[in-house]
């Protein structure tokens, strides 16, 4: 399942995106995708 990136996250994504390719700190990011998945998840499912 692809993550979905609610629009009012999508600053946050940004800012996580910006700390991996930045300073090499992907664990903000890997744990926002992860919750993209789940929410996506919830809202297809229910």
């Amino acid at each position: 399942m692809p993550p979905l990136v609610l629009k009012e996250r999508k600053q946050a994504y940004y800012k996580y995106l910006e700390l991996a390719q930045t300073q090499g700190n992907v664990m903000p990011l890997q744990l926002f995708i992860a919750e993209s998945i789940v929410t996506a998840n919830d809202l297809l499912f229910k």
